[in-house]
Formats: structure tokens, C-alpha cells, sequence
């Protein structure tokens, strides 16, 4: 009887990931972007909440003698976006907006911006300041204590006061060493993502004495995710394998993998080596 290898591998062209998620208040810190004008968020986990939150500066100038508390029954804010008033488990009040946890890569572009907002003190007749955006930046526009402007002095002196962008690139870490394709399995909670100045071309990611998969036509400054997945022979796989296995005499089989590859992007291409007689290979799709 003959002995017949029978490998199944299925590449799996642009799928998405769905996953459950744990909602946990954090606090992502806006670093240096392109050109200083755009922040970047960083998200690490896609079972984590993500809030931007508002520098104490912003509530600064309608504070009287006695600080307030950040909370809604002393300050009101209005913004294009949406945000809350929030309190940390070490008993911290602020204000955050909320950030959507996507599963996208840092690519530097704008995923989130806040292009209005005015802060205002509760029980206070007409106490409020307006900021907007420019340059990437939350700058003061107006300012009011009781109804009386407080002139250009004390705008100034708030703007001053605060840094912080308007503009962010939201996102996971992503690899650009064109040497080093990295991959993830699809549970990870933590998603790898690539993006090169160059287009990739001819990239082996497995590479076995009978096949190589290699990949192609991603282009140049392109996120892309190559995600392997653990998968199971279909019943409708296994009749097909049956099938084929039969026409050859029944021979004896072995599974040699059994895992899918997705990709976001470009493609990938699966090439047989050296096979003989005694060996058959079988792929197939979705």
C-alpha cells in the first residue's frame, strides 16, 4: 500500500476578527506624531476600554479659591466628541473622551480628533472657556468669568498653561523591519501589524522541504496582518480528501499542518517542492 502525505493549508484572503469584550477604564498617553502634530494612542489589548483624558489644566481657569472635583455637578463640557465624567479605581476624577479599540495599525494618520470644545462652571452666571483646534493642537479661543471676557492676557496665559493635541493616530504597534514579517494567532489579544516603506515582494514565511508559502503584492506604506489560525478538516473536506485518497487506493495519510494564514492585504502564494509519487498535497479554501 502506498503511503500518501496529505497536507492540508488553507490561506485565507482579507478576514476580520471578532472578539469579546472586558470594559476597563485606562489611561493611554498622547506622545509625539508626524510632523509633532498629530498624538498617538497606543492600544495594547483589544479586551481593554481606551479613554482620552482631559488635563486638570483645562478646568484650571474657572476654579475658584477652593478646587472643585472634575465631576458633572461642577463643571458642564461640550465637545464634537463623545466623552464622559469618569472616576479611576485610585479615586481620580477627570473628564475622558472615549476612543474606539479597533484592531487597526498605527499608520500615522488621523483616526480621532477634537475640533470643538467648551468647558463651562456649573451655578456660575456665564463662566466658560471655548478652545479649537489648530496646528493639531487644543488652544483657548475665549474666556469668560461671569460674563466679562478676560482678554487676550488671560487667554494667553492659558494656552500657556496646556499641550495637548487634537489629532491622533489610534492604534497598535506596528512593525516596519521589512527583514522580520511578524505574525499572530488569531486569540491574541494583542494584534501585530506590518507596514513598510516598500513594497513587499517575495517574502517566505514558511519555508519546509516540500513547500514554501511565500508572500507578494502588498503595497508600500499599507498596514497588513498575517494572522494564523488554528483550523479543523470540514465535513465536506474530509469527504473530498476521502474521495481523493480513494482513487489512489486507499493509501494511508497523514495531516502535516493544520492552520490557516490570513492576510489583510496582498496575497499569498503556496508552491510544492520535490514531491514524489508517494506524496500528495492537498489545499483548500473557506
Amino acid at each position: 500500500m502506498k503511503k500518501v502525505l496529505a497536507l492540508v493549508l488553507a490561506v485565507i484572503m482579507v478576514c476580520t476578527m471578532a472578539m469579546a469584550v472586558t470594559i476597563n477604564a485606562v489611561k493611554p498617553v498622547p506622545v509625539d506624531g508626524s510632523d509633532g502634530e498629530i498624538g498617538k494612542i497606543l492600544l495594547t489589548s483589544l479586551k481593554e476600554k481606551y479613554v482620552l483624558v482631559l488635563d486638570d489644566e483645562f478646568f484650571a481657569p474657572l476654579q475658584p479659591a477652593t478646587a472643585l472635583a472634575i465631576t458633572k455637578d461642577n463643571f458642564a463640557v461640550t465637545a464634537n466628541v463623545k466623552g464622559n465624567f469618569v472616576e479611576f479605581e485610585d479615586g481620580t476624577k477627570a473628564y475622558a473622551f472615549d476612543v474606539a479599540n479597533v484592531d487597526k495599525a498605527l499608520d500615522g494618520k488621523v483616526d480621532f480628533a477634537i475640533t470643538s470644545l467648551k468647558i463651562s462652571l456649573v451655578g456660575s452666571r456665564n463662566s466658560y472657556v471655548t478652545y479649537e483646534a489648530k496646528d493639531g493642537k487644543m488652544v483657548a479661543t475665549e474666556y469668560k468669568l461671569g460674563g466679562l471676557a478676560q482678554g487676550k492676557d488671560a487667554i494667553k496665559a492659558i494656552n500657556d498653561s496646556i499641550d495637548f493635541f487634537s489629532a491622533y493616530d489610534v492604534g497598535y504597534e506596528t512593525n516596519d523591519d521589512m527583514d522580520n514579517v511578524q505574525t499572530s494567532w488569531n486569540d491574541t489579544e494583542s494584534p501585530r501589524w506590518n507596514m513598510f516603506n516598500k513594497d513587499l515582494k517575495d517574502y517566505v514565511v514558511i519555508d519546509l522541504p516540500f513547500l514554501t508559502v511565500t508572500l507578494n503584492g502588498v503595497a508600500k506604506n499599507t498596514p497588513f496582518k498575517v494572522v494564523e489560525t488554528e483550523v479543523e478538516l470540514t465535513t465536506a473536506g474530509e469527504k473530498a480528501l476521502d474521495k481523493n485518497l480513494a482513487a489512489n487506493g486507499d493509501p494511508d495519510y497523514a495531516f502535516v499542518t493544520d492552520f490557516a494564514l490570513e492576510m489583510t492585504a496582498g496575497k499569498a502564494t503556496i508552491e510544492v517542492l520535490d514531491v514524489d509519487e508517494d506524496m500528495y498535497l492537498y489545499t483548500y479554501d473557506k
